[in-house]
């Protein structure tokens, strides 16, 4: 899936002379698929409390990793990719994160994801998700910890939306239907949009439009 990215680039001034340093990014967009997962509750087991979405949370980083590697937030260091902040540790973020969840097949007609939908079957916004919008969220947060961020405690302003996902579901024509992100997600099986933005103190006009921008989960 493309990945979005702008950068913001610094002007140096040393000795009366001005030089270019190196662009920082102050947006970052990106697209994983996979139905959302909800944080789980730690636990504890014979003395030692452990994060049951651990496994989980790795490969969700993983994922991400891979993503934006090519859009050089990565350093490389003895032939090893490691990960640096993408957004510096001293920054204030904005985010927003859609969770497009998988549809249930009793959705379809004939209860086959090939098929159309049914013309009973809710829109995107129009039926109860169970899982709790607020532990999707800190799945995300935290899987991104230390790689995105440094602490997701940067995030000052936090947009977050579940939605049935209805990419890729086939309408009476057999045809696929127009997708909110793009046109070649499969079968309705969910997908987690995430951006983030840099919130600049310097310009509070910039840092209000991002901020309003952030309920703009389509743009």
């Amino acid at each position: 899936d493309p990945v979005v990215v702008k950068y913001k680039s610094n002007d140096e001034t040393k000795n009366g002379s001005s030089n270019k340093a190196t662009p920082t990014v102050s947006y970052l967009k990106f697209k994983v698929r996979g139905n959302p997962l909800p944080l789980r509750r730690h636990r504890t087991s014979r003395g030692f409390m452990y994060n049951p979405s651990a496994d989980a949370q790795a490969c969700f980083r993983g994922i991400v990793e891979e993503i934006v590697k090519e859009e050089g937030c990565f350093t490389t260091t003895n032939n090893a990719t490691t990960c640096s902040y993408v957004f510096d540790n001293t920054t204030a973020l904005a985010m927003t994160i859609a969770f497009y969840t998988k549809r249930p097949l009793n959705h379809f007609v004939a209860t086959n994801r090939s098929r159309p939908l049914k013309a009973s079957a809710p829109s995107a916004m129009g039926s109860r998700i169970r899982t709790d919008v607020d532990n999707l969220a800190k799945f995300v947060l935290d899987s991104l910890n230390d790689f995105i961020y440094e602490d997701d405690s940067q995030i000052s302003s936090l947009c977050v939306t579940k939605l049935l996902d209805s990419g890729g579901c086939r309408d009476d024509n057999n045809h696929p239907q127009d997708n909110d992100i793009d046109d070649d997600d499969d079968e309705c099986l969910g997908s987690t949009v995430v951006g983030v933005a840099v919130l600049d103190k310097n310009d509070k006009k910039l840092s209000s439009e991002v901020v309003e921008s952030s309920f703009r989960l389509y743009d």
